[in-house]
């Protein structure tokens, strides 16, 4: 008979040996017959058993993957302001101790900057730091969104020309009267919530726009407009209006 691995081959039974006792995962055990011939075996693999190793599982900054499991991996760690960690991002599949995709894709996590950010001109939106969107703001018109600010916005002043010299500005027509004469005094303003026109002779008006004839003017009298813009600014505008010089003959 024969010996192999502690087992009895009586002569002329066959036994199944093995090339090795493991194999990496993905291959296969090669096997060999071996004869036993009065003492002698046939062959010369050694192995009695062989088993297939298990796949490897992939580590990447600090996350293992199981084989044959996926993550999601970013080249950011924390995505610009503005952005969003998905446009950063890329899943990998682990086979056998290797990661598919680009090695660019190293991270593990990735979290957003908080933001704020406009869906159209009126809506606000925020981002967290794990980069979820919610609805922050509504502005109502003439406010508006603008990228970057959680705060609705107004537009500035602007004067309104009304034809011929009429620039919206504050004005006296004429600037200069004869005593004892008035003057007109206009203006036209939009995005403001309010304005009022005094005079130092007493006169006074309000309203965003306006025409009005003043009080005679009897010496220099300044006209001072005050305006409150929506966007938080300070508007003042000042005319003054002269009196013709009497000329008498000596």
């Amino acid at each position: 008979s024969c010996s192999f691995n502690g087992q009895t081959i009586t002569n002329g039974q066959s036994v199944t040996a093995y090339q090795s006792s493991t194999v990496p995962y993905g291959s296969s055990c090669t096997s060999q017959t071996r004869t036993c011939s009065n003492g002698s075996l046939s062959g010369s693999y050694q192995y009695s058993s062989c088993s297939v190793n298990p796949p490897t599982s992939c580590t990447l900054d600090g996350v293992t993957v199981p084989h044959g499991s996926s993550h999601t991996f970013y080249t950011q760690q924390a995505a610009p302001s503005g952005s969003l960690c998905s446009s950063y991002a890329q899943s990998r599949t682990c086979t056998n101790g290797t990661l598919s995709g680009s090695s660019s894709y190293l991270y593990a996590s990735c979290s957003c900057t908080t933001s704020y950010s406009c869906t159209d001109s009126q809506h606000i939106q925020y981002t967290n730091p794990q980069c979820q969107t919610s609805p922050y703001a509504t502005c109502t018109s003439p406010a508006f969104c603008t990228e970057g600010s959680a705060a609705c916005l107004y537009p500035p002043p602007v004067f309104i020309q009304s034809g011929g010299d009429l620039t919206g500005h504050l004005q006296a027509t004429p600037q200069i009267v004869p005593t004892g004469l008035p003057t007109t005094i206009t203006w036209n303003v939009d995005n403001v919530s309010d304005c009022t026109v005094s005079g130092d002779n007493g006169d006074g008006w309000s309203g965003t726009s306006g025409s009005h004839s003043s009080s005679p003017i009897l010496q220099q009298t300044i006209f001072t407009l005050h305006c409150d813009p929506l966007d938080g600014s300070t508007l003042n505008e000042s005319v003054v209006v002269n009196v013709l010089p009497i000329f008498q003959e000596i």
